[in-house]
């Protein structure tokens, strides 16, 4: 009989594991919108949560970078129009787990972010569960600040990166959607303006 070594097994488990104990939130916000399993309890129905969309407006009006990160999941070829698009906005870069079961965005390898000198985004989206990259959990916690908004369907606190600023509750194809939305009109808004701006500049020279 051939010699067999030790079998891994995953077993994908939902929590609470075992009885529920009621504690008292750290202070971030959350917000609760869109098509999920979990009750609505957001006035913002419909609408990125304010925080959100000021940090969006920054990020992209500094020319400052947008992660988007996808953590373990189920296959998800329903995010994958969404996740094209935004991969091909500037001023974004999609990451993706290799268990993420997504065909789009930047595989997470650790030498990249061993060796590398990469310079953290502005703001980090992320859904989904861990990571199997840890030089990549180190790069964002060893890195100055900056605003990271988790989409979660349930609304679960997940502070991996000790860099949590807010839980948007909603499923991550209805959340995508409507970030996608504001990416692409403060883009547009960006690039108008700076048209604007640059025939001023040709008039006045022209004077």
């Amino acid at each position: 009989v051939k010699e067999c070594g030790p079998v891994h097994i995953n077993i994908p488990l939902d929590e609470p594991l075992y009885d529920l104990v009621e504690l008292e939130h750290s202070g971030r916000k959350y917000s609760s919108t869109g098509p999920n399993n979990a009750p609505d309890r957001s006035p913002h129905h419909g609408s990125v949560p304010e925080e959100l969309q000021v940090a969006i407006h920054q990020a992209l009006a500094q020319g400052k970078r947008i992660w988007f990160l996808a953590g373990m999941d189920s296959t998800h070829e329903v995010l994958e129009p969404v996740l094209t698009e935004l991969e091909g906005l500037e001023q974004v870069c999609l990451w993706r787990e290799d268990l993420a079961n997504l065909k789009v965005g930047l595989p997470l390898r650790d030498e990249w972010f061993r060796t590398a000198p990469i310079d953290p985004p502005a703001l980090l989206i992320s859904w989904g569960g861990p990571l199997l990259s840890k030089h990549f959990q180190l790069f964002l916690r060893n890195n100055p600040r900056f605003k990271h908004w988790r989409i979660d369907p349930r609304g679960d606190e997940i502070d991996t990166y000790n860099r949590l600023d807010g839980v948007w509750q909603s499923s991550p194809k209805f959340a995508l959607e409507a970030i996608r939305n504001i990416v692409q009109n403060k883009r547009q808004e960006i690039l108008t303006d700076s048209i604007a701006a640059s025939s001023d500049t040709d008039s006045k020279n022209a004077v």
